[in-house]
């Protein structure tokens, strides 16, 4: 029944799902590179539109990542990814753009400090903001 099930899917579901199989199975892991667009086209006997098709099908499913002039490699699942942090305005943290600067406290010292009140990690921060 599988089979059959198997036959009426599209042949570029197909190719993706013999991928997602070896990834599953740790033929494939994190970090390897998938087989190449024209390597997979002679391998499976499809056309190479049918490749980049399971390719990007994969892709949006979470399982490979292309890297620009390298290929397709596979990526680390979604469930296993760290969250990004939540930066909204408000929350404590301290978003990209939110990151100005007020003169600190004692007037004798006239560098910028973010306005959180935590201390910039780099010194090239306050050396351009030095008046000395």
């Amino acid at each position: 029944m599988k089979e059959m099930a198997q036959s009426k899917l599209p042949l570029y579901l197909k190719v993706a799902r013999q991928i997602e199989g070896q990834i599953r199975k740790g033929a494939l892991r994190v970090g390897d590179r998938v087989p190449s667009i024209r390597g997979l086209k002679r391998q499976q006997g499809v056309s190479v539109s049918t490749v980049l098709q399971a390719y990007f099908w994969l892709e949006n499913q979470g399982w490979i990542e292309p890297r620009p002039q390298s290929g397709f490699y596979v990526r680390t699942p979604f469930a296993q990814l760290v969250p990004e942090p939540d930066l909204r305005e408000g929350d404590g943290g301290i978003p990209g753009g939110h990151l100005q600067g007020t003169l600190a406290k004692d007037p004798g010292e006239r560098r910028l400090v973010p306005r959180t009140g935590i201390e910039p990690v780099t010194p090239a921060f306050s050396v351009l903001c030095s008046t000395d």
